[in-house]
């Protein structure tokens, strides 16, 4: 028995042994996950101090250069104001433009009328172009911007940027043939609807799955791929130059800047998308 009783005392002793090296062991662990944890909470408050200095000068260079804005803009009121009328001063007739580039444009006007050839025809006029715009409160990126489109009383060359508007009408399938035929089905209710008859081109990549053939579908919509060595932004952006009125339908910035420098009116990808989710 007291052999046993030794044996027993050995074992616990062995055990309060192990329970203290793993109580050191989880207190080490502890403190280590506490000190890196304190270390990543000291590492964002700095960049919170940092952030917030950033902001503090920010603010400071946006109030300096308003400052300047300022300044500058009362400058020019001033100037604007001190500028003498094209009507008075300089001793001139009412009739001869006191400003050097508009006298010169006269002066061309006059030549040009005293050296024609009046036997000569006079060449036609060259049509006038019709310039559109939104109506006032409608965001290009609303179903109100298609419903404006629908109502112009003026027809108009509508060319769409057919990969961007199938990935806003539905992202989880917009790169198949059945998200071409959707579209091509939406773009026949829009020319439905419309009131007046529009013209309607969409413009693919040739990178598309599907056929390459240019084709015009029984509604009406015209269907165009960019040659292999462009890009459907490029064929879109050089459609525009020299037409008029016409109106893109896309989000991609590159097309709208270049359409918009043309002269056409950039409808968004996403008014088209929220159309077709109302209708």
């Amino acid at each position: 028995a007291v052999k046993r009783a030794k044996e027993y005392k050995r074992a616990a002793a062995a055990a309060r042994a192990r329970a203290k090296e793993l109580e050191a062991s989880a207190h080490s662990d502890v403190a280590a996950r506490y000190a890196l944890e304190l270390s990543e909470l000291d590492s964002l408050r700095r960049e919170l101090e940092v952030s917030r200095q950033r902001i503090e000068e920010m603010q400071m260079e946006h109030h300096d250069l308003q400052a300047a804005f300022d300044a500058l803009r009362e400058r020019y009121a001033r100037a604007r104001r001190s500028r003498p009328s094209e009507e008075s001063g300089g001793g001139s007739s009412g009739f001869v433009p006191t400003d050097p580039v508009k006298l010169a444009r006269m002066l061309d006007l006059q030549s040009a009328a005293f050296g024609r050839d009046m036997a000569s025809p006079v060449p036609a006029a060259e049509p006038v172009p019709v310039h559109l715009s939104l109506a006032p409160g409608v965001r290009p990126d609303s179903s109100d911007a298609i419903r404006w489109l629908l109502d112009l009383d003026t027809p108009v060359l509508l060319v769409v940027d057919g990969y961007n508007a199938q990935f806003h009408i539905d992202r989880s399938d917009f790169t198949s043939g059945g998200a071409r035929r959707r579209l091509i089905d939406v773009l026949h209710r829009l020319l439905n609807g419309a009131a007046l008859s529009h013209r309607i081109v969409v413009v693919y990549d040739s990178t598309l799955p599907g056929s390459r053939e240019p084709s015009t579908s029984v509604g009406g919509v015209e269907v165009r791929f960019a040659p292999d060595d462009r890009i459907a932004d490029e064929e879109i952006v050089e459609m525009v130059v020299g037409h008029s009125p016409i109106v893109v339908i896309s989000s991609d910035r590159e097309v709208r800047e270049g359409a918009e420098s043309n002269g056409a009116v950039v409808l968004w990808s996403e008014a088209l998308a929220d159309w077709v989710g109302r209708s």
